[in-house]
């Protein structure tokens, strides 16, 4: 599931495209033919990328337009592709005979296989946790295999199962191995050069795949789907068990439900929001034999032997959910006092009910406080100061999370929680947070990365979490120094739908930058995590969202060494993270605003070793040697894929003043642009005498881009369409863009290109006009 839809890949009609809304009805949107048979899938970004057999290969998929799949690129491989999945950038392909593939995906247009390894038996399945990736290997059990250095992975450890290893999951120290005629195998991998058995079940029919979250194993076999209480390893018990039509041949969990590869018979969804009890809600016919399933970032994904590839709409019965990761009306460090506004908008054509559920923090919220229910038209925008206050009648200290319910996934939110300065001076100070829908939350053991965190004298820097899912949750966290050594492993433990923060995440080791990983425990995790770093003279707060590796082209969409309106006067940090395990080298490109930067100026190459990081203060100055008033953009060109980039643009006050208020704006891989054809919508946008909006936009092709910029009021009328002409790798800002409609509360923007081959980023900043601090609000 990805974006709503479900991508299926089928046997006779290559990539199908359908609606799944009504579990029990789904309603194809689109097909596309693969050549040869299609048997694995995975989705990152807007590409699917399809393991087929005859050719043998994989093909890459652009579905930047769900209803008119491309096939965009392509590479071979030795022997058939079982499944793909997706880590890091690259590709893991277990081959059968050839043994585990890796591709390099720095380039989704051009996919380079980089490594190749010759298992012993026939690669089936893989898992891939970090920099280990842990390969079902058919007839000679499980493979350990580090793959810190993709290009060269090595076996570190196997075990030999009684069965063949079709299938692998992984939680904690433990691996879970679906071995056909040998049932569930329960694996203890904490020391990689020597898996052991620990633990295993025996099934009365053979077992083809597994997955996992918190205490329970899903296992797809013969039968159907069981379900087995794994809580005591080393004695796994079958809880639960759903009857299928045919072979159950692979699972996937997203929430509370589980998608069931059918061979023949297609995809089969299962509630499971009570694992002992089970229940079949529907099942999505496919014309060919369902083999495979994948998930990524909301995505299920099913291979279908000849068909390709199904796309079905979110395949939940009535109920979207989103997660604002925090809301407050409490004190803060330092003198602070915090309170949330929340705005939400239908992107849809339908009307839309929408409620808001109070996830307390630290709390089991199974049985939330629930709002009132609110229409919203197509196209309507509804805001609500004060969420807490104005909702639920919390009173100071009231610190948590919400939870967004509706029966549209077309529903879309954003926070900004802010601080009121003491004494009550004029302005306020805030940082924003979107919505994240259900489907994009953080899912499985993969680590995502959140830079840009200090702790010092100026500032300091929390990390808050949300658990997603009905099911208790343990995240763990490794913190980083700028040297990439590790400073502490911690975790969080939270219960169903709850949620909590650490303060002065860095606090024992400073005055220090550096970053945190967050992971889930098991597969079947969900759950979101961001970083906060705050001015300790104004306690201003900027947003640091997580972020994976995934190409070697970043771009920043804002640098600044110039005055702004109001007297603001703004400067850009930037901050660099290796994450990978080799040294990259990279460069900075200075993209001038409104200038035509086909060539653009370079700055000297530089280098960071594997896991380092460093921080550039006023990076304008300091890189290029600019003076002021200079405004455009950067991008970051790197020698791998591995190398993520955030930057804080920030107001210096007036009078000169202590503290800063800023914005943070991660870098945007050149694969997570906005592409032609597609239509995305920046809200919570105001102008009147207390607020600003600015759009900006960046162009990530050496062709000139026709960007629309569209403005619609909270009702959902449209205003006006105004035009961006940017030329190649060039950018502009549209200052005020409600200017000529203020005042405007709760308005909002659209901005699509008609140009097919475009690729572009445009983001929106809300700043008060007292203290002139800005608000980065990203497209949805």
């Amino acid at each position: 599931v990805s974006g709503g839809l479900t991508f299926v890949v089928g046997e006779f009609e290559g990539l199908v495209i359908g609606e799944f809304s009504d579990p029990d009805a789904p309603t194809r949107v689109a097909a596309y033919q693969t050549a040869g048979f299609s048997q694995g899938v995975a989705v990152a970004g807007s590409f699917a990328y399809v393991g087929t057999a005859g050719p043998d290969g994989l093909r890459v998929l652009d579905l930047a337009t769900p209803s008119a799949p491309v096939e965009v690129g392509w590479v071979d491989a030795p022997d058939h592709p079982q499944g793909v999945v997706i880590s890091g950038g690259h590709a893991f392909l277990p081959e059968l005979n050839a043994g585990l593939q890796v591709i390099n995906l720095d380039n989704p247009l051009a996919p380079v296989p980089v490594g190749l390894l010759d298992t012993p038996g026939e690669a089936r399945g893989v898992a891939v946790v970090g920099a280990t990736a842990y390969v079902a290997d058919g007839s000679a059990g499980l493979l350990v295999v580090d793959v810190s250095e993709p290009g060269s992975p090595i076996q570190l450890g196997a075990l030999d199962t009684p069965g063949v290893a079709y299938g692998v999951a992984v939680a904690g120290s433990h691996a879970f191995v679906a071995d056909e005629d040998g049932g569930l195998r329960v694996i203890d991998v904490s020391l990689p050069g020597s898996p052991t058995e620990v633990g295993f079940l025996g099934t009365p029919d053979s077992a083809w795949a597994v997955a996992v979250a918190g205490d329970h194993a899903f296992l797809a076999g013969d039968g159907g789907l069981r379900v087995i209480d794994v809580s005591a390893p080393a004695t796994p018990q079958e809880v639960g068990f759903v009857d299928l039509p045919n072979r159950a041949v692979d699972v996937e969990l997203v929430g509370t439900r589980a998608y069931v590869a059918v061979s023949g018979s297609g995809v089969a969804v299962i509630d499971i929001s009570d694992p002992t009890a089970p229940v079949e809600v529907g099942i999505g016919d496919t014309p060919g034999s369902a083999e495979n399933l994948a998930f990524f970032s909301g995505t299920v994904v099913v291979a279908d032997s000849k068909a390709g590839v199904a796309v079905f709409d979110d395949c939940s019965t009535t109920a979207f959910e989103s997660f604002i990761p925090a809301a407050a009306v409490a004190g803060g460090a330092q003198g602070a006092f915090f309170q949330t506004d929340v705005e939400i908008n239908n992107r849809g054509e339908g009307e839309a009910q929408v409620t808001f559920q109070w996830l307390a923090r630290a709390t089991d919220n199974s049985q939330p406080a629930v709002s009132d229910v609110f229409t919203l038209a197509p196209g309507q925008s509804m805001r609500f100061e004060n969420v807490l206050s104005g909702l639920f009648g919390l009173e100071p200290d009231s610190l948590g999370a919400l939870k967004l319910v509706s029966n549209t996934r077309h529903v879309i939110g954003m926070s900004r929680t802010y601080n009121i300065p003491g004494g009550k001076a004029a302005g306020t100070f805030g940082q924003g947070l979107p919505a994240v829908q259900a489907s994009e939350m953080i899912a499985g053991t993969e680590p995502r990365r959140i830079i840009f965190l200090s702790e010092d004298n100026d500032f300091r820097a929390n990390v808050g979490c949300v658990n997603g899912s009905g099911e208790d949750l343990r995240i763990n966290m490794r913190v980083f120094d700028d040297e990439g050594s590790t400073l502490e492993t911690r975790t969080m433990d939270l219960g169903p739908y709850s949620n909590d923060q650490i303060n002065r995440v860095l606090d024992d080791w400073k005055p220090v930058n550096g970053s945190v990983d967050v992971w889930g425990d098991s597969d079947g995790a969900l759950f979101y995590c961001y970083g906060s770093m705050l001015d300790n003279v104004t306690s201003d707060a900027t947003t640091i969202l997580p972020q994976m590796p995934f190409s070697t082209m970043t771009f920043i969409p804002a640098a600044a060494l110039a005055a702004g309106l109001e007297g603001a006067f703004f400067q850009t940090d930037v901050d660099l993270k290796n994450v990978g395990s080799t040294e990259i080298k990279y460069h900075f490109l200075w993209l001038p605003r409104g200038a035509d930067n086909s060539l653009p100026s370079g700055s000297d190459r530089f280098s960071l070793t594997a896991g380092s990081g460093v921080r550039y203060a006023n990076v304008l100055s300091e890189v290029f040697g600019l003076e002021a008033d200079r405004v455009g953009a950067l991008a970051v060109s790197a020698t791998g894929s591995d190398l993520l980039a955030m930057s804080r643009t920030y107001n210096l006050p007036s009078g000169d003043a202590a503290g800063t208020f800023g914005q943070a704006i991660p870098g945007i891989p050149s694969d997570r642009m906005i592409r032609g054809g597609q239509r995305k919508r920046i809200i919570f946008m105001n102008e009147n005498a207390e607020l600003r909006s600015n759009v900006g936009c960046q162009n990530g092709s050496q062709t000139a881009v026709g960007v629309f910029v569209e403005l619609f009021d909270s009702e959902g009328q449209s205003l006006e369409v105004k035009t961006m002409d940017l030329a190649p790798m060039s950018n502009n800002q549209i200052t005020r863009v409600f200017r000529s409609h203020d005042p405007i509360e709760a308005g909002y923007v659209d901005v699509w290109s008609d140009d097919g081959g475009a690729s572009f980023y445009c983001y929106g900043s809300v700043l008060d006009n007292q203290t002139s601090d800005p608000m980065t609000v990203l497209p949805q």
